[in-house]
């Protein structure tokens, strides 16, 4: 699979998921919110595919997909995410425990 069908595939997933991707001039590289009830991500233009599909699998890692069709590398790619991601009491642990 190329990057750019991968890519394809993962604002195909994102769109499945109530995620609206949008593409934009910005300064930096982007993000993920939520506004009301409905998500949105959005992506500097410029940036490079590998830095899209990473921005795009961050964000979909964060939300439960069952019921969405993945492609068995999309499925890694999700889980390899949810392993290393931190978790906020995980980031928060060294300030509240006074360290």
């Amino acid at each position: 699979m190329t990057k750019k069908d991968l890519l394809l595939h993962l604002e195909a997933v994102a769109k499945q998921a109530g995620i609206k991707v949008i593409y934009d001039e910005l300064l930096g590289q982007g993000g993920f919110c939520r506004c009301k009830d409905r998500y949105y991500l959005i992506l500097n233009a410029r940036l490079s595919q590998n830095q899209k599909i990473d921005l795009i699998t961050q964000a979909l890692a964060k939300l439960d997909l069952t019921g969405i069709s993945l492609l068995p590398e999309v499925r890694i790619l999700l889980e390899q995410k949810k392993a290393t991601e931190k978790k906020p009491d995980e980031i928060l642990a060294p300030v509240l425990n006074g360290r």
